[in-house]
């Protein structure tokens, strides 16, 4: 990763003594800037012997990250602390992966006249040390923590665990504010105490009700180095959506499909905000753009088939929306006939399927399975008003003609008009011509009285039914001739 030349400033006491003031080479704006001077005047007159690091977030104009560290205190009272600070844009922080902590750590120890802040400091990201504790329990990527620090603690080495252990990493951005103490005053715009994602201290603030706690007791070794051991965690969770997003990248893992380290299928802190199911669908709707379509029929049938109720009703969305895509763009075909049956339920799936092409541009097996869906849905459903019933008439009617070329097909073309309500369009009327009827007539004289039945109860005899009275005709010849051949075969 390229190195970045940040805008450098140091905070430190006037030269009359009269307060402190923020110092730089360059031109800084903002109010933050008058803010955080106060902030450190504050502080040093808490005359606490000691140094800290900080991030501060600045919103739009992106954060400062900080050390601070008293320095002494004058005979005439008045206390010197110095404090050393960069500041990085909201695109330079992402390039750091929000890594503010790695770089609090590369800057130098605040001296008492520094000349930090007379050229850009160069900062090249490193990696986590090897051996940096790995505690994904602290769950700061989805919760603020206050951490309690006991004994001989490096506060800076917890911040370095704290955020280096979030996962997914892109969840780090949601960490813009921490500070190693609890004893930075309120000035202004800047409230760490209310702010800050990530506070360590050596009491709990009753005021961070939100934040969930934890403890550490640092032991200093032989050899110099800190040892920390965490003693208490309170427990975090992740959001739901998060919970769905990984039930779903392990549902397409387990299909062979190699999926974790995809671009589209990345997690983003935005997701946080969102459904689990909204995430689940999103992702899956990327994933069909990206797998090859039998891949993308077969994880959206397992989506429907998932014990999570999240997970599930992303399926159908998705699923209805997939479907939607290939009849537009004319690749609906039996491949789709288990996504389909799954989502048999819903009429929506039967709009799909029955628009744009005719019958006579499918196979015969998608046709038989569309019929059986649509005669299963009419017969089993209290609600069949929502279905289109004019599309749905069109399609008895030109599946009627059909069977009269597909014998295997006159099954399917009869169960549906059987099926049809009561309210049924006067369309239906169209189905009879010589060829259906001795289609129907084919399968027995049962058969064919039922469709005349059907028939007569949607009044199809009505002249109103009829588009023309030439149209009247031709059907009333159709019926009288099934009549006719109904009573020949008597």
């Amino acid at each position: 990763m390229a190195s970045l030349n940040l805008t450098s400033f140091v905070v430190a006491p006037e030269a009359r003594g009269r307060g402190y003031e923020l110092f730089s080479a360059e031109r800084i704006k903002g109010s933050w800037t008058l803010d955080i001077a106060m902030m450190l005047l504050a502080w040093s007159q808490l005359l606490r012997d000691e140094a800290f690091a900080v991030c501060i977030d600045l919103g739009d104009q992106g954060v400062a990250v900080c050390r601070g560290r008293f320095i002494r205190q004058l005979p005439s009272g008045d206390a010197v602390a110095v404090m050393l600070g960069v500041l990085l844009s909201n695109e330079q922080l992402a390039q750091i992966g929000h890594r503010t902590d790695l770089l609090a750590s590369a800057l130098p120890v605040p001296e008492e006249k520094p000349e930090f802040h007379l050229s850009p400091f160069t900062y090249s990201p490193q990696p986590d040390p090897a051996d940096l504790q790995f505690r994904p329990e602290l769950q700061l990527g989805w919760n603020d923590r206050y951490i309690e620090c006991t004994g001989d603690t490096d506060r800076l080495e917890i911040v370095r665990i704290a955020i280096g252990s979030i996962r997914p990493v892109a969840q780090r951005s949601r960490v813009r504010s921490w500070a190693t103490t609890d004893t930075l005053p309120s000035r202004g715009a800047i409230n760490l105490t209310g702010q800050a994602q990530l506070l360590l201290g050596s009491a709990p603030d009753e005021r961070r009700v939100n934040s969930l706690l934890a403890q550490v007791a640092g032991s200093r070794q032989s050899d110099g180095r800190i040892e920390h051991h965490f003693t208490r965690i309170e427990p975090g969770a992740a959001p739901a959506s998060y919970d769905a997003y990984c039930l779903l990248l392990k549902l397409i893992e387990s299909e062979g499909e190699n999926v974790g380290q995809a671009a589209e299928l990345a997690w983003s802190p935005s997701f946080a905000k969102i459904s689990g199911q909204a995430v689940a669908e999103k992702l899956a709707l990327q994933l069909a753009g990206r797998l090859k379509l039998s891949s993308t029929l077969r994880v959206l049938e397992r989506m429907l088939q998932h014990e999570t109720p999240a997970i599930r009703d992303a399926g159908e969305a998705a699923g209805l929306k997939v479907l939607q895509t290939l009849e537009a763009r004319e690749r609906l075909d039996e491949n789709a006939l288990p996504l389909i049956k799954l989502l048999r339920s819903k009429s929506s799936v039967l709009e799909i399927v029955l628009s744009g092409r005719g019958l006579e541009r499918q196979n015969t097996r998608m046709i038989a399975a569309i019929a059986e869906i649509a005669s299963e849905m009419l017969r089993g459903r209290p609600d069949t008003g929502q279905l289109d019933r004019t599309r749905l008439t069109d399609f008895a009617v030109e599946l009627s003609r059909l069977a009269t070329v597909e014998n295997n097909l006159i099954d399917s073309a009869l169960a549906l008009v059987q099926s049809l309500p009561d309210e049924s369009p006067g369309g239906l009327s169209d189905m009879l011509t010589s060829g259906t009827v001795r289609a129907f007539a084919s399968k027995g004289e049962d058969a064919l009285r039922d469709v005349l039945r059907t028939l007569v109860r949607d009044d199809f005899l009505s002249v109103s039914s009829f588009n023309t009275q030439e149209h009247a005709m031709q059907r009333m010849a159709a019926a009288m001739a099934a009549l006719g051949e109904l009573d020949s075969q008597s």
